[in-house]
């Protein structure tokens, strides 16, 4: 008896966004290195099928929101990766990440963009933040 089996064929994507703004010429250049390194790994070790580089003034809250959203509709697994700088809003405990032109990208907005629970890896790296919210 013969059994048939399917394999799963799962796409997976991921997104490296640099804003670069309000840091010294030093910063950039590192900050931007370690974020391409981060975007080859992401590429370049057969995981991801999609991997994409914003940077500058690429880095919006527009293009944020509907990478984030559609990217968690088409895709099995994705990953997220921000380096950049936030400043608190609202009642004080959440924080909004800025985009190269200073829009507020809020915590609170990402979150609604993973609604389809496909983003596995988010890694916000913003100034502050880490030291902001409560240690549990």
């Amino acid at each position: 008896m013969f059994i048939e089996i399917h394999a799963a064929n799962g796409a997976n994507a991921s997104e490296v966004y640099y804003p670069a703004y309000l840091d010294s010429i030093n910063e950039i250049t590192r900050s931007n290195q370690v974020c391409e390194a981060i975007h080859q790994y992401f590429g370049y070790y057969g995981y991801f099928t999609y991997w994409k580089f914003w940077k500058y003034s690429e880095v919006t809250r527009d293009r944020m929101g509907s990478q984030t959203l559609s990217l968690g509709y088409y895709y099995d697994l994705v990953a997220l990766f921000f380096k950049g700088h936030d400043v608190p809003w609202g009642c004080g405990s959440h924080y909004a990440l800025l985009g190269y032109n200073g829009e507020y990208i809020q915590d609170a907005y990402i979150y609604t963009k993973t609604i389809y629970g496909k983003h596995d890896f988010v890694f916000l790296w913003a100034c502050g933040t880490a030291h902001s919210y409560p240690s549990w």
